[in-house]
């Protein structure tokens, strides 16, 4: 077994979060340590999960590692408008190579880095001042230029909606897939070619090219060229680790081959067994104003959060953040820690953690990892709830979260828990039990309803149907489930009329929460199916909520459900803003 330190390194005004993951008590103390520099962006969040078993196979070999955000990414202090990014990032891997020979004792340094995090990795390996022993590259851009295309190319393939006025993005800027990219640092990026670079002869080098392209040869021959060792492979798994959170798969192929990889090359092992240190855990100051610091809660601190609050106010308000999917506690496009720092300015408190099984939290015991819609996600809530309210002794506490995390604010507070409000932000579903068929869910027989519904106008939908080109028992199983709904939903509306208990009813549950005094705010992309779930789920008891005012529904118009690009992001930030100062 190994264990984890979670705290901070680098610069005072500028901390990096780090994971130090201690080598296992099972395997020979190695004298070299690794540092994995993760990718960017979406990217960052997909491998997140094959990033931490990556690190938990190498400590089992008795390697200590140190993972790590980089700067203005992740937990880390900073944002992706600061200036100079690009050297900011490789100055985070310096920091961290530096504090990890203070806080392991190591005598040697491996960088494994991913994606883009290879790249730097490779950079920082080139300085002639680096004292880096060996470098692991899985699937390195060598051409930031080439790179800069794919990244566009892709976004003209997503068509994602342009920003309207006022929620521009920089001038200058460009915005991708999770990341946002400043004039300055696309310079940078435009300027990198791994193939010019001079590599020392010293530095042992493992080279993974994903197995679905071509492998990095006029890299690889530069690299040979220069009398670097080299190991190379073609292995599978990087694009299946690249799938969204939720589907992403951790590639055992890639993480034995560096294993291996270390052990053949970096297995000497410590003549005396120094402790290995933690990191700091003292509060980071993200701004003036503003100190966050990281922090384990629940049955056997099982669970992992951030906590984020004013300097010199003490808070009366806490909103917690719960994750979307199986996106970590930082949200997608780090919108949860840009809404924490911002509310805390304001005098809130916010904790946002990971619920068990995602992100850092472990699950458990006898549940997978991955798991979106646990059955422990209202234990969870729970959990943190409680540490809001008793330990850090705020006692207004509401929760807010983006799809499975909507759903489990809501089910939380249907549940009991003590909450005083919920922002519930376009949930798929109200109610899930395991067992419940994916092929057909709720929200997509829904979505697909209400397709069909706009095609009855439609004259070439109907020479398609004419012609076959409908995939007719699909469209009868969603006309028949539709009927079937909406005779069950009418049957409730007059049950609840009467007065008549409903089992697992949404009307019900509604007006049981307003009863209670919790606070209830739907947000809704335009069109995102969770709404049409709710009006139709809740019935009549919806509609005279709404219009009393006792539950409120805001939509945002253009914005997709996973609240993808900048200005997205920044459009639920205002309504939610305004929401809660309500």
């Amino acid at each position: 077994m190994t264990s984890i330190d979670v705290g901070y390194f680098g610069p005072t005004h500028r901390r990096r979060m780090g994971w130090l993951h201690h080598p296992s008590a099972d395997a020979p103390r190695r004298t070299t340590g690794i540092v994995i520099c993760p990718p960017l962006g979406y990217d960052a969040l997909c491998a997140h999960r094959s990033v931490r078993h990556l690190a938990v196979a190498a400590a089992a070999a008795g390697y200590a590692v140190l993972r790590f955000d980089y700067d203005g990414t992740g937990d880390s202090v900073g944002s992706a408008e600061d200036a100079a990014r690009w050297s900011a990032w490789q100055a985070s891997i310096g920091d961290a190579v530096h504090a990890f020979r203070e806080f392991a004792a190591v005598e040697r340094i491996v960088l494994l880095g991913i994606g883009l995090g290879a790249t730097l990795a490779a950079t920082v390996a080139a300085d002639a001042d680096s004292d880096v022993a060996g470098v692991a590259a899985i699937a390195a851009i060598v051409s930031g230029k080439s790179w800069l295309r794919e990244l566009r190319a892709l976004k003209r393939v997503m068509g994602r909606a342009e920003a309207p006025a006022g929620l521009e993005i920089p001038e200058g800027s460009e915005e991708f897939v999770g990341i946002l990219i400043t004039a300055e640092s696309r310079e940078a990026i435009e300027r990198m070619d791994l193939t010019s670079l001079s590599f020392s002869p010293l530095v042992q080098w493992l080279v993974l090219d994903r197995s679905d392209r071509a492998p990095s040869a006029a890299w690889l021959t530069a690299l040979e060229q220069q009398g670097a060792p080299v190991e190379h492979a073609l292995l599978p798994g990087y694009v299946e680790m690249m799938q969204d959170p939720h589907a992403s798969q951790v590639p055992r192929e890639m993480i034995a081959r560096f294993v291996q990889w270390l052990e053949a090359k970096f297995s000497e092992a410590a003549s005396n067994v120094a402790p290995v240190l933690a990191l700091s855990v003292e509060p980071a100051l993200v701004s003036t104003s503003v100190r966050e610091v990281p922090l384990r809660f629940g049955a056997s601190e099982a669970l992992f959060g951030v906590v984020t609050r004013p300097v010199e106010v003490t808070p009366t308000r806490a909103l917690i953040l719960l994750n979307s999917g199986a996106n970590l506690h930082i949200g997608n496009g780090r919108m949860y820690v840009e809404y924490a720092r911002r509310l805390a300015a304001k005098g809130w408190l916010v904790l946002r953690y990971d619920v068990s099984g995602i992100g850092e939290s472990a699950p458990h015991p006898g549940r997978p990892e991955n798991e979106v819609y646990s059955p422990k996600g209202v234990d969870d809530l729970r959990e943190a709830v409680a540490y809001v309210r008793e330990t850090l002794g705020v006692s207004h506490v509401q929760a807010a979260g983006l799809c499975s995390g909507a759903y489990n604010a809501f089910r939380g507070a249907d549940a009991g828990v003590p909450l005083d409000g919920i922002v519930v932000i376009n949930p798929l579903t109200f109610r899930w039990h395991e067992g419940m068929s994916l092929k057909y869910p709720a929200y997509v027989m829904a979505m697909t309803a209400e397709r069909y519904r706009k095609s009855i106008r439609d004259w070439s939908k109907w020479v398609k149907f004419l012609r076959g080109g409908v995939d007719l028992p699909h469209a009868t199983a969603v006309v028949v489930d539709r009927v079937r709904e909406r005779g069950r939903l009418l049957v409730r509306d007059a049950r609840r009329a009467l007065g008549v208990p409903v089992a697992d009813d949404l009307g019900t549950k509604l007006l049981g929460l307003i009863q209670r005094g919790v606070r209830v705010r739907f947000f809704f992309s335009e069109g995102d199916p969770g709404e049409s779930l709710l009006r139709t789920g809740a019935g009549r008891a919806f509609t005279q909520l709404l219009s009393s005012g006792q539950i409120k529904v805001a939509t945002l118009p253009g914005c997709d459900h996973s609240i993808s690009a900048a200005w997205m992001r920044e459009l639920l930030w205002r309504e939610l803003d305004r929401s809660l100062a309500e």
